[in-house]
């Protein structure tokens, strides 16, 4: 089945950061998500689950990774980053994706910088934050399903920059 896109009031506005970085000096510089229909900001229905709006799914659960089993059905399926080195397949099911996730608790700050979605698949990409010193540019795939009217994840990619990204934020934890 087939659903529709989000009205476009729904969808984020993406506004430029205030600051370019010059060639040469390393500047981490995020997008300000906004949300633009002042109606739906005085209702939570798309704030949290259960979701409609892919887009909406997914700035959630990067807020908290620890809200991943909130967004995700019974048998999720997730590549971790680690998979390179670890020579690990991925997890499957939502206990033991939660797992996971809750290994990185409240160390690691997502930092979203871009979000594309549709009803299928979505993608974030911003900076992992581990403390104040790690910090490494991540991708995040996730395939979706539609369980009547409500979007859920069923498998989710994990990436970072190379291997030496994985090995630095890994070694962080």
């Amino acid at each position: 089945m087939v659903h529709p896109p989000p009205p476009l009031s729904s969808i984020p506005v993406f506004s430029l950061p205030d600051s370019i970085s010059t060639p040469g000096t390393p500047q981490v510089s995020s997008f300000l998500i906004t949300d633009t229909d002042t109606t739906s900001d005085n209702n939570d229905e798309n704030k949290k689950p259960p979701f409609s709006d892919p887009r909406a799914l997914l700035l959630y659960v990067y807020e908290d990774l620890r809200r991943f089993k909130e967004i995700a059905t019974e048998n999720v399926m997730l590549h971790a980053a680690d998979r390179y080195i670890s020579g690990s397949g991925p997890l499957v099911g939502v206990e033991a994706c939660q797992q996971h996730e809750e290994r990185f608790g409240k160390r690691v700050k997502m930092r979203v910088e871009d979000v594309m979605a549709n009803d299928c698949f979505g993608c974030v990409m911003g900076v992992m934050e581990v403390g104040d010193d790690i910090k490494e540019k991540f991708c995040g795939i996730w395939r979706f399903i539609w369980e009547r009217d409500r979007v859920k994840a069923v498998e989710h990619w994990e990436n970072l920059n190379g291997i030496e990204g994985v090995r630095k934020v890994m070694g962080g934890l």
